[in-house]
């Protein structure tokens, strides 16, 4: 299977509001110095993407990133693996594509040790533990699970895996 790169440079914090507004997925990861923003992705949110410095949208249909280049200037791609040309990106860099699974970090809190200070008895709560990292890590699933899994697709350049697009994430699809 293919997968299709477009690509912007330069583009304002506006018009990148206006790209993640058109081209929102079902899930939002996004990066800045003060913490991370990994979601489901609903208008709602009253996200401001040129707030991190950068993000994904993403769900099994594309993934629409962004990066900051400079002070309220980003680049920005869409990767997708149906050539779906539009007026707000040119040509696509055509890839290959190999399936992939990767697991999140940490351990749902049902699965800890009793003696831990984070352990539950509620399998319910969507509060993972990974000792490394000094904090509890929330996923945006539906279905609570030991692990969390992310599903994604490696984009290959000649044997060379130049990019990889998240598709879902606690989902086995």
């Amino acid at each position: 299977m293919n997968g299709f790169l477009y690509a912007l440079n330069g583009v304002s914090a506006n018009a990148l509001s206006a790209l993640v507004q058109r081209y929102a997925g079902r899930w939002i990861y996004a990066e800045r110095e003060a913490g991370i923003l990994f979601d489901f992705y609903t208008p709602e949110l009253a996200v401001q993407p040129s707030d991190y410095v950068a993000g994904r949208c993403f769900d099994a249909r594309f993934e629409l990133r962004w990066q900051q280049t400079g002070r309220g200037v980003f680049d920005v791609q869409r990767l997708t693996e149906a050539p779906q040309p539009t007026a707000d990106f040119g040509e696509p860099a055509i890839y290959n594509t190999a399936e992939t699974i990767v697991l999140l970090w940490g351990e749902q809190i049902a699965e800890l040790n009793e003696q831990h200070w984070r352990y539950a008895n509620n399998a319910r709560e969507p509060v993972w533990i990974e000792t490394r990292i000094p904090r509890e890590l929330r996923y945006p699933v539906e279905v609570i699970t030991p692990r969390v899994r992310l599903s994604a697709l490696h984009y290959f350049e000649d044997g060379i895996l130049r990019t990889t697009r998240w598709r879902s994430v606690g989902e086995t699809a």
